[in-house]
């Protein structure tokens, strides 16, 4: 009777526990990491790019950075903006703390002992040594450095997200052509045992077509895996943190195909359009320029300011 009634308090116990937390922690993590909508349906190469306009950590970081450098310059050019300044001073005299002679009389009532003073001042800096003109220049190379650090980021995004596309589709191809392999050999391998049981072949040639067959099954298992990771990727970069939990491969299916078009291009010719157009070349240019406006602002600290 004791251990039917332990049994249902345990019971009880677990039912209360259960209603407080309905939830287990695996089915928590994974209604707090819902999948996009996106997930859902067939994706071209557009729709990936757009996404990843998006959503993609490293675009929304240097978004973010441009924020900051923005901010960044205003202070820099604060310099130029006149300044506004207000002091302000309060005294009271403790009327019993004022020295006096023993003979004299006493201090009146309405004697003034509270004063008070305020002093507003307007102060626009006229000469610093240079230092108003850098930190104009400064100012903007801040900003056009910032906004070709984030043209650098996108165009790498974009590039990531072409070559994980691509990816994708050639590991679904990979699969296709093991798969095609793998049932040719299990079809060479029924041929072969039915020859051996007619007595035309020896049980040598059904051992090495059981071989063949072995051997072509892990191809077909490494191209699983290849496509199950260029997924993985690809929704990286679309901006969605696949789940520890998901061990199996993602419902992502692409519209796509997969081409090789012919791209012809000089080298000498490629490297001039690089020097001239890559974003990182201008960026690392915004930082010589910046540099030196640094060398202008410490030098001005040898100058007189005239405010």
């Amino acid at each position: 009777m004791c251990s039917n009634l332990l049994k249902s308090i345990s019971g009880g116990v677990v039912a209360i526990l259960l209603c407080a937390n309905p939830l287990s922690p695996a089915s928590a993590a994974s209604s707090g990491n819902e999948a996009p909508t996106w997930l859902k349906q067939p994706l071209s190469l557009q729709d990936c790019l757009n996404i990843a306009l998006e959503n993609n950590s490293e675009i929304l970081k240097s978004k973010e950075d441009l924020k900051a450098t923005h901010g960044v310059s205003v202070q820099t050019r604060a310099i130029v903006i006149p300044k506004a300044q207000i002091n302000g001073d309060f005294n009271v005299v403790d009327r019993d703390s004022i020295d006096r002679f023993p003979q004299s009389a006493p201090i009146p009532i309405d004697y003034p002992n509270k004063s008070w003073s305020m002093q507003v001042r307007l102060v626009q800096s006229i000469f610093e040594g240079g230092k108003i003109i850098s930190s104009l220049k400064t100012a903007k190379l801040l900003k056009e450095q910032a906004y070709l650090n984030h043209r650098t980021v996108v165009a790498d995004t974009m590039l990531n997200v072409r070559t994980a596309y691509a990816d994708t589709l050639l590991a679904q191809q990979q699969i296709k052509v093991q798969e095609a392999s793998v049932e040719l050999l299990r079809r060479e391998l029924e041929d072969t045992n039915r020859r051996f049981e007619a007595g035309t072949v020896p049980r040598f040639n059904v051992l090495r077509a059981e071989v063949e067959v072995a051997n072509a099954r892990p191809g077909l298992i490494r191209a699983k895996n290849t496509l199950r990771i260029a997924k993985h990727n690809l929704a990286n970069l679309l901006g969605y943190h696949v789940p520890e939990t998901v061990l199996e491969d993602i419902p992502m299916s692409l519209t796509g195909e997969l081409t090789a078009e012919d791209f012809d291009v000089d080298m000498s010719e490629a490297i001039a359009e690089a020097l001239e157009r890559r974003t990182e070349l201008a960026a690392l240019e915004k930082a010589v320029e910046l540099g030196e406006q640094k060398i202008v602002t410490a030098r001005a600290g040898y100058l007189p300011s005239i405010q």
